[in-house]
């Protein structure tokens, strides 16, 4: 098993099993690919954090990462090539950790990947990132994707399974679900504010 935590400093594949030590950040022009049937785990804390702010359209600070737990933070591009016989899992049950965000035009492409067990949102994108999903599952506690600050989500083939919120989009993002099946008993399927829109085509709940 590899034990990861800090910046990468070049392009990087993950194969096999990967322990997450502290938060990883993918910086500009550098990409992370996780190869058919990685699988990512998270320690219980952090050895070390990140600590990304973002300024909201009403001034205050969003942290953007979870002090308390581990998370992959993507300014460059990230590629999760899972497939149907081999997915990519990210997540266990027994440590949740703080799921993956992208910021400043990150780039992600995720295949045949499942994401679980996240302490709050599974997914977020910032300013004008783009993020492409196809045939994911992704469950947690809290928020499946969140999506800010012009930034574009395509997710088609899949599953949400959260109870609070399946998409929460603010401040001028765009989710686009195809064919994506969101938890039934999920209080809200899908929300929109502040000039974003869910593009909603063949999703279940």
């Amino acid at each position: 098993m590899e034990a990861w935590s800090g910046r990468l400093k070049e392009d990087t594949l993950w194969k096999g099993r990967i322990r997450l030590e502290g938060d990883v950040v993918v910086p500009k022009g550098v990409r992370l690919t996780l190869a058919p049937g990685a699988k990512v785990t998270a320690a219980p804390r952090p050895i070390w954090s990140c600590a990304v702010f973002r300024s909201a359209p009403e001034g205050y600070p969003i942290e953007t990462s979870s002090r308390k737990f581990c998370d992959i933070v993507v300014l460059g591009d990230l590629q999760s090539k899972g497939t149907e016989a081999d997915p990519v899992r990210l997540g266990d049950p027994d440590n949740p950790w703080g799921g993956m965000t992208w910021l400043s035009k990150g780039r992600g492409s995720l295949e045949w990947t499942v994401i679980q067990n996240t302490q709050e949102s599974i997914l977020q994108t910032f300013d004008h990132s783009l993020l492409t999903l196809k045939n994911c599952s992704l469950t947690g506690p809290q928020v499946g994707i969140w999506s800010w600050g012009l930034s574009e989500v395509r997710f088609s083939g899949g599953r949400i399974d959260v109870p609070r919120c399946g998409v929460l989009c603010c401040d001028g993002s765009t989710v686009t679900l195809q064919n994506v099946t969101v938890r039934k008993d999920c209080k809200e399927a899908f929300t929109s504010e502040k000039w974003s829109k869910v593009v909603w085509e063949g999703a279940k709940c």
